[in-house]
């Protein structure tokens, strides 16, 4: 009787229409953000036996293979191919492609998810969070003073719209010339920024000290009443060629005396006292290589300061606000402030797992951790297994159009034919009926 051949057509109609399914999402995902096409692979169901195999007679006939008839086929696999997408430019500043492997950790507050969307937006509270979904993008966050990262957990990372923190002066260059035959002091103004990045003047004196070659240097700023500022007693000297010889720099040590006493201090043009931290000490180069050095020749006195190019971080900066930031390949995020400075806000971490294949589809283009797929190790882009991220992009769908069109064309064959199992054993069985009359 036919009727077996029915069921296997019926089964064959069935896994086609999956098949058909499987194509149908990659077609639909096919302009998805970070979407992972699926394979659909066939399996057959176990035969049936009719006769089993026979081992060849010794000196008689010889062995006969087993008699099996098919049963049909199912559902072998469906698996997600999580090869790259293509990148697409789009130089949104929160949209933040990965190149490589891994996944990006968010979270609803409760539980972590997956996701390879890179399309994100900063929110009303600053945070930045997955535009699908409102998932917040979890990485390292800064140090209180935004000069690295606290790596001790993850974090909401967030685009904070705060006033960026000032920073004292540590370091200055100090070049040029001091008459070597002056009789009298000779003087150079140089600012220098206070904690809360209020900038004083602060005037270096130097004094010819009756010995050839030979000048003290003291310090006073006008924001500070009545009082100096520490240079240790420092003495500089010039041999007879006019270069320094012995120590080549100066150290400024406001100590208890300076910016912060408000009752002596006011801030330059305001009356008001400041309230910067009371002690701090700035390094005076007298000899730098990149810039020149402090000499004493037979000329008028020209000295003039700067920034080290070696460290121009040392000039120090006023508080500022925030004009934009970037995110390097290694997922840094850095702000750039008014005043200069540059900050490090965060740093983005990416998921990676032994088999991501395994990753369970949740929707909204997130993924949850499976049985199958491992735990998620948490790396920075760039290191380990993890691939870096650009940037302006997005990761466009992995889905290979021709590929699922010609898939189409096949699964709907294959679906047309099993139907003609059916139809023709459906003749079979009334041609059987047919006999009785």
């Amino acid at each position: 009787m036919p009727s077996g051949a029915i069921w296997t057509g019926v089964s064959g109609l069935d896994n086609h229409q999956t098949w058909m399914d499987t194509i149908g999402n990659n077609i639909a995902n096919s302009n998805t953000a970070g979407y992972k096409s699926s394979r659909f692979e066939f399996e057959d169901i176990l035969a049936q036996s009719l006769q089993g195999a026979a081992p060849p007679a010794q000196g008689g006939v010889g062995g006969t293979n087993p008699e099996q008839v098919g049963l049909g086929t199912t559902t072998g696999s469906v698996d997600t191919i999580t090869s790259q997408g293509s990148l697409q430019q789009t130089n949104v500043p929160t949209d933040v492609a990965i190149i490589g492997g891994g996944y990006f950790p968010v979270s609803d507050g409760t539980n972590t998810h997956y996701t390879r969307d890179s399309v994100f937006h900063v929110d009303a509270a600053g945070d930045l969070v997955s535009s699908a979904n409102g998932l917040h993008l979890r990485g390292y966050g800064p140090n209180p003073n935004l000069t690295g990262l606290n790596t001790a957990g993850l974090v909401n990372l967030t685009i904070p719209q705060t006033t960026g923190p000032a920073s004292a002066t540590t370091a200055l260059d100090v070049f040029g010339n001091l008459d070597s035959q002056a009789t009298t002091a000779q003087t150079e103004t140089i600012q220098v920024i206070d904690s809360l990045g209020q900038t004083h003047s602060v005037t270096l004196t130097f004094t010819p000290s009756g010995t050839a070659g030979q000048f003290t240097v003291t310090a006073a700023s006008p924001d500070i009443a009545g009082k100096t500022i520490d240079t240790g007693g420092a003495t500089i000297s010039f041999g007879t060629n006019g270069q320094l010889n012995g120590a080549t720099s100066i150290t400024l040590n406001t100590k208890g005396n300076a910016w912060l006493v408000p009752s002596t201090v006011t801030t330059p043009g305001t009356g008001t006292a400041s309230n910067a931290a009371t002690n701090q000490t700035v390094t005076l180069n007298l000899s730098d290589a990149q810039v020149g050095a402090l000499t004493s020749f037979a000329t008028s006195s020209a000295v003039s300061s700067q920034g080290a190019p070696a460290n121009p971080a040392g000039v120090g900066s006023p508080a500022g606000f925030l004009k934009a930031f970037t995110i390097t390949p290694n997922g840094t995020i850095l702000g750039q402030y008014t005043s200069g400075n540059t900050a490090t806000l965060g740093q983005m971490v990416l998921a990676t797992f032994t088999n991501p294949a395994g990753l369970q589809r949740i929707g909204q283009n997130d993924w949850d951790v499976s049985a199958d797929s491992g735990q998620a190790n948490i790396n920075t882009p760039g290191s380990g297994p993890s691939g870096t991220v650009a940037q302006g992009n997005i990761e466009t769908s992995n889905v290979d159009l021709a590929d699922q069109l010609a898939g189409m064309i096949l699964a709907e064959r294959g679906f047309q034919a099993n139907s003609k199992i059916i139809t023709t054993s459906d003749q079979m069985l009334q041609d059987v009926v047919a006999m009785k009359q």
